[in-house]
Order: C-alpha cells, then structure tokens, then sequence
C-alpha cells in the first residue's frame, strides 16, 4: 500500500479513522440479530440442522417413490 502524505488526510479524518479501526478491533455485535448474536457460522450450523432432516426426508419420499 503507498505512503500517504500528511497533505492526504487532515488530522481530525485521521482521528476518525484510527477511532474507526480501534472499534473494528472490539465489536460488540459480531451479526445474527435472530439468533442472540452467535455469528454467521454457529448461525449455519443450526440452520443446516434445521434444514437437512426435511431434506432428507423429501429425498427418501422421491426415492420410495421411483
């Protein structure tokens, strides 16, 4: 990444965004409002055990079916 000069940035944008990236570093919501904020892969998980019984059950219909 290129050197920015100080012509670049005032320093109150750069104060913003060091205030930016310190509060990236201690997010209080990491996502998933649904689901008590456990986060989008703990949120796949219990999406994919919801889901893979009824897939599994449609496809044993389709192949008792056949």
């Amino acid at each position: 990444m290129p050197a920015f000069g100080r012509a670049a940035l005032s320093d109150a944008q750069l104060n913003d965004l060091v205030a930016y990236v310190r509060e990236l570093d201690h997010a209080r919501d990491r996502g998933g409002n649904p689901l008590w904020h456990l986060g989008p892969f703990a949120e796949g998980l219990i999406a994919l055990g919801l889901c893979l019984p009824l897939l599994l059950a449609t496809t044993r219909w389709i192949g008792d079916r056949a």
